[in-house]
């Protein structure tokens, strides 16, 4: 290694948890195996630390949507979004499968002679079911025929809000192909079955005196009270989908309100990425410090406030006996405290020491840290304090306010920041928050005049922070398209119901009218017996959506609080949406002619 372009750096440690190491295993080769092999290696030579340094193997595809280990490259994905956007996906296609049901039993009536007379000719009821299966065949075909330019026009909005750059064409694709395939025919099957059943049912001699009503037994699953039933199911969707969209968004509110920001000043990350900028940071630093603008700059070893290590620290004198500190930790230069605002609550901050050794590092502890060594800030102050894996050691300077020093995700834990300018591969620039573009050509003209061989990367810490939301902040913008998506869907739905009711009910409309009966009361009429539906629909939709909701903010140790208000706002809108359905249709039967409905008479 001598004679090696790659100069070792790395201190030799078993122990050495600060850089990831790849494997490339054989084919066919069981990673569960290998990783016992590993680890029993690993532990002969740890011997005592075996227990707190176990080593384990995670495949690769599996970090992306499976993994929330400390100190992630990047803030992964989640697989429960994933499985709660199926289901939600899964809810949609259920409800505009009852607004299927509901349409086809509002055009029942209109068949019911057609099926008597089929029946009559000596038609078998499998025959029936095979032609209304096959009806809501088609016109499943037909609704994917009508998807697809919709789809094309709709991708882009949903590849910016997944941040993924699918193509229709990936629907052509073997896998997907089948899968779409065996959606279509589960979709028509589900949403066939119902009115199949009823239409089929149909008893000839009632249907062709057009008594269709009277025409189909009277159980739970083919009359009226199974209408109803798909009407709340449906709304309660709208309901729960509703109620969780206000919660994500309050939820997300409460990130933007506490996550850690500076109100005057931006923070600007540039990662040290050759040896040339990490050997002469400090003069980098010296020379951006000379324009106007430019408060203030920090090495440091990872993005703060985004990431975080961590590790094992050594009070050799605490209390009467040595004590072991476990906690995350930050590598930084002496500037680290005062770009970044760090409140100190006792001692003081860091200093700049040109003669700062490996031996005379400074330290920094949170207030959980001390709070964990079950001591008090000033027991803390000035004590000795080594970290083994860096082979540093020095005392503890002073005592930082707790802070989020990572993502709301996560409460605050122990945090040790020291000293060290070995290890930084970041420059953190606080610079005034006014004019930043004009601050930002400033940072890039300098690097470029020190680093001509080495572009110009940044990135701003505000939007480093508001990255690691970024998956709630989707899930709160589908959640509220969802809803908007079953609110439509289900006011077809209910037209649809209300279309049936008044094709039923018109004989007794028209009497209703000619004894006097008003257009409002009428229209009353409708919407009772609807809006008692939406209320039973806003009972059941309620418990379930709080225990949901309750179940996703508990993966947060910092989370709003259920109120009712959410609730009662997301009733009021689909009764609202729901009551201006029915009384289209309602004052629509309201208005007509009662001789029309009388004539028969």
């Amino acid at each position: 290694p001598g004679t090696w372009h790659w100069k070792y750096g790395l201190p030799t440690s078993w122990t050495n948890c600060f850089y990831r190491t790849y494997l490339l295993l054989q084919e066919g080769s069981d990673f569960r195996e290998t990783a016992q092999k590993i680890s029993a290696f690993i532990h002969k030579h740890t011997g005592d630390e075996a227990e707190v340094y176990d080593p384990f193997l995670q495949p690769l595809a599996d970090i992306h949507l499976h993994s929330n280990l400390i100190g992630e490259f990047n803030p992964n994905g989640d697989i429960e979004y994933v499985y709660i956007f199926a289901a939600v996906a899964f809810l949609i296609l259920l409800v505009a499968c009852i607004n299927y049901m509901n349409l086809a039993t509002a055009r029942s009536l209109r068949r019911a002679k057609e099926i008597g007379l089929r029946k009559t000719m000596g038609g078998q009821r499998w025959q029936l079911l095979l032609q209304f299966y096959g009806e809501s065949l088609l016109l499943v075909l037909l609704a994917v025929l009508a998807a697809l330019p919709l789809v094309e026009i709709v991708l882009p909005l949903f590849n910016h809000l997944a941040e993924r750059n699918f193509t229709l064409g990936r629907l052509w694709e073997s896998a997907f192909f089948f899968y779409f395939l065996g959606m279509v025919f589960l979709v028509s099957l589900l949403s066939g079955s119902y009115p199949a059943l009823i239409l089929s049912g149909f008893r000839p001699v009632q249907a062709l005196r057009g008594n269709a009503g009277q025409g189909v037994a009277t159980n739970f699953f083919s009359g009226r009270r199974m209408r109803r039933a798909l009407v709340i199911l449906q709304f309660a969707a709208a309901v729960f989908l509703i109620a969780a969209a206000g919660i994500i968004s309050r939820q997300m509110d409460f990130f933007q309100q506490n996550k850690w920001q500076l109100r005057e000043a931006q923070i600007v990350n540039i990662p040290l990425r050759s040896e040339d900028t990490f050997r002469q940071v400090k003069v980098f630093q010296e020379q951006i410090l000379q324009h106007e603008g430019i408060l203030g700059a920090a090495a440091c070893s990872h993005i703060p406030f985004t990431a975080s290590k961590h590790g094992e620290f050594i009070i050799p004198e605490l209390l009467g006996s040595e004590t072991v500190l476990e906690s995350d930790y930050i590598v930084s230069d002496a500037h680290f405290s005062d770009v970044f605002g760090l409140e100190v609550v006792a001692g003081r901050g860091f200093r700049e020491d040109p003669g700062e050794t490996a031996q005379t590092r400074s330290f920094l502890l949170n207030e959980s840290a001390v709070s964990a060594l079950g001591a008090t800030n000033e027991q803390v102050i000035g004590m000795a304090i080594k970290h083994p894996f860096f082979e540093d050691a020095g005392k503890v300077v002073g005592v930082v306010k707790d802070f989020h020093y990572r993502s709301l995700h996560q409460s605050i834990g122990p945090l040790v920041i020291k000293t060290n300018t070995n290890f930084v591969r970041f420059l953190s620039v606080k610079i005034a928050g006014q004019n930043l573009p004009t601050h930002l050509n400033t940072l890039r003209q300098q690097w470029t005049a020190m680093f001509p061989d080495v572009p110009f990367v940044y990135s701003l810490l505000d939007a480093d922070v508001q990255r690691l939301y970024r998956a709630e902040e989707k899930v709160g913008q589908l959640f509220r398209y969802f809803s908007a998506i079953a609110i439509l869907i289900s006011c077809l739905g209910l037209f649809g119901l209300t279309a049936f009711a008044a094709e039923q009910r018109r004989k007794e409309i028209g009497i209703r009218k000619v004894v006097g009966a008003s257009v409002l009361q009428v229209a009353m009429l409708f919407s009772k017996d609807f809006m008692t539906l939406i209320l039973c629909a806003y009972l059941i939709a309620i418990p379930l959506a709080f225990l949901a909701l309750r179940e996703w903010l508990s993966n947060f140790p910092y989370h709003v609080n259920i109120g009712w208000e959410t609730f009662l706002l997301s009733g009021c809108l689909v009764s609202v949406v729901a009551l201006l359905t029915v009384s289209i249709q309602a004052v629509k039967t309201a208005r007509a002619n009662p001789v029309n409905a009388l004539r028969s008479e």
